[in-house]
């Protein structure tokens, strides 16, 4: 059995991998990226699977919402949903160097003030 500091690396990975795979799927999406956000019809529908990322990233998510789940059975809510923000700093670091995507300095900012969130919280309950 996993420790509870596996459980939560397990999720928070997963979690940062099937977010990575989302948006490796609706890049590859020209309708995706034509269509409003408001309101889908099921050709829209139809084209988020037409990308092997789409419904790997969904079975990813599948697997990581139990892992979660067991996480919470032995931890408290209010010290671990905080935590889990670490995966916005993940998804940050995947982003700039994966994706290519710009990231300015105040985004860094953010993600260190969100790691020092994380350090404060982690101590013993």
């Amino acid at each position: 059995m996993m420790s509870m500091y596996g459980l939560f690396a397990a999720a928070v990975l997963l979690d940062t991998l099937g977010t990575t795979l989302f948006k490796l799927g609706a890049n590859r999406s020209a309708l995706l990226r034509t269509t409003p956000a408001v309101g889908f019809d099921w050709q829209t529908v139809r084209s988020f699977f037409s990308h092997w990322q789409i419904p790997l990233g969904l079975a990813v998510y599948v697997v990581e919402y139990v892992i979660w789940i067991a996480y919470l059975s032995s931890s408290s809510l209010s010290r671990a949903f905080p935590m889990y923000s670490i995966t916005i700093v993940l998804i940050l670091i995947v982003s700039r160097f994966l994706l290519k995507e710009q990231v300015g300095k105040n985004r860094w900012l953010g993600a260190a003030l969100i790691v020092l969130g994380v350090l404060m919280l982690g101590g013993n309950e």
